[in-house]
């Protein structure tokens, strides 16, 4: 129909008048805000109120609906859970998931907040989802992405408990590898701690350090290829989260095209270490948001399928949902919601496992984080309080006291601080060695400390110390050399 062939009447319009221009109506408001088309329905003679009412009975409205964008989180995360892939529309226009993702940030409620408000009602009739075809033209590469490396993280978790490559020993002990025969080392721990050395020591300026710490972290890397820890995805995503948090997503997208190098090369082209990383190598460094928006989704995937096969208790299904909060926490925001889990969370392990199990309180430990960054020192130092007294590990005892010191440090009790401080830093040492990659980087917390406190003696007194136990063990091991690409 022709908008010049709209009558018009010199008397308000009726019911009849509507419907007759209803078509009109819709094709100018899919392409112009309300106030343009009431004006150029009045230039034709159209003399109207309540547009708006007649608006939604027609199921024209525009403005987003909680329960539609519910909906739509809802099926979309069901569809990708399946490898699915979609294309969403409601009321006939295209909608961009990242825009749904950014609506429930603004309402301070991240994706697994309004998975958790799930409710039994039916995708409401104006939500469509379509299947795109299957064709390059019809998929751009930047929507495809995503997409790909969730189906190739799905894929090799199922598939490695299914060959027997991953086994579990154990609820309270790690999924372990059977590709290598020394267990005891947990090297996806070491390349992380060494990424995180290495990255504060660029920030710091200090570019000789960085390289040896560089070699420590290729090493690293090299290991955790040829055993395929079971960790080693979830690892990853921590690290590269970690850099966006350090405003250094070059440095991680650099580790990220090193790890499917050298996985490329041990293992092949076609395994997933060579092809997820490079393609989480390949994410926009501009949108940061879409970017860990993929981060998020990738670490609540690994940790489902740990959960699907070892159960929910487990403890790498547990390690990995904490590393999941860690980047929802920082990516999404510290929202209500998210405490609300870690301590429902907390009190179902202290429930079924006791409150010593070393699973409970990583829990704990997490829950003193979560508090440290909402600025909620006393609450933080209280959880971490607990987890001195009670009989956890060595390792868990010199985080307790870590975040200890942090609170302590945060609410101006300086000089305990440093006291708890140099406690963890001393107990590191004697289960770690002075050159392990954790108490560096402990010590050079410690020494930013001092200097902030107006202390130069002090801190350089600590900077000797770390550098005279850095330099107390080897660079790398004697059959510990990198891998030249």
């Amino acid at each position: 129909m022709n908008i010049s062939n709209v009558p018009q009447p010199s008397r308000w319009a009726n019911k009849a008048d509507w419907e007759q221009n209803k078509t009109i109506i819709t094709q100018l408001y899919a392409k112009n805000t309300l106030p343009k088309v009431m004006k150029i329905m009045e230039s034709r003679g159209f003399k109207a109120t309540m547009y708006r009412q007649r608006i939604k009975d027609w199921g024209l409205d525009k403005n987003n609906k909680d329960v539609e964008m519910q909906a739509i989180v809802r099926k979309h995360e069901g569809r990708v859970a399946k490898g699915k892939t979609s294309m969403i529309r409601v009321r006939d226009r295209d909608i961009d998931y990242r825009d749904v993702v950014r609506y429930w940030k603004r309402k301070h409620l991240s994706i697994d907040a309004v998975l958790a408000l799930r409710s039994m009602s039916k995708t409401p009739e104006a939500v469509e989802f379509l299947t795109p075809m299957p064709s390059p033209i019809m998929t751009p590469e930047a929507l495809a992405n995503p997409e790909r490396i969730f189906l190739m993280l799905r894929d090799y978790h199922q598939a490695s408990f299914e060959a027997g490559t991953w086994i579990s020993i154990g609820e309270s002990l790690n999924c372990q590898t059977t590709k290598v025969s020394n267990v005891d080392i947990r090297w996806t721990t070491s390349l992380f701690n060494h990424y995180m050395l290495y990255t504060t020591l660029i920030e710091k300026d200090a570019f000789q350090e960085a390289s040896s710490e560089l070699d420590r972290l290729c090493v690293s890397i090299e290991k955790v290829i040829l055993a395929e820890d079971p960790d080693t995805f979830a690892t990853v995503l921590r690290a590269i989260h970690y850099a966006y948090l350090h405003q250094q997503p070059k440095l991680g997208l650099d580790i990220l095209n090193h790890i499917s190098a050298v996985g490329g090369k041990i293992l092949g082209d076609q395994h997933p270490f060579k092809l997820v990383c490079g393609r989480l190598a390949s994410l926009d460094l501009v949108d940061r948001r879409h970017d860990e928006d993929i981060l998020c989704r990738c670490s609540k995937l690994v940790y489902e399928t740990f959960k699907r096969y070892l159960g929910p208790l487990h403890r790498t299904t547990l390690d990995c949902l904490l590393d999941h909060f860690v980047i929802v926490r920082y990516s999404k925001g510290c929202s209500e919601l998210l405490q609300l889990e870690l301590c429902k969370l907390l009190h179902e392990c202290e429930t079924t496992l006791g409150p010593d199990d070393d699973r409970t309180l990583s829990v704990r430990y997490e829950l003193a984080w979560n508090y440290i960054t909402r600025s909620e020192y006393n609450s933080s130092r209280e959880e971490a309080q607990v987890m001195i007294v009670q009989k956890a590990s060595k390792t868990l005892q010199i985080r307790g006291l870590e975040a200890l010191a942090l609170s302590l440090y945060r609410l101006g009790e300086i000089h305990e601080a440093f006291r708890v401080k140099r406690q963890a830093i001393d107990l590191a040492i004697r289960n770690w060695g002075g050159d392990d990659s954790e108490v560096q980087g402990f010590m050079l917390r410690l020494e930013s400390w001092m200097l902030k406190q107006g202390m130069p003696e002090s801190a350089t007194q600590v900077h000797e110390e770390r550098l005279r136990l850095r330099d107390s063990g080897t660079d790398l091991d004697a059959d510990d050399t990198v891998m030249e690409l």
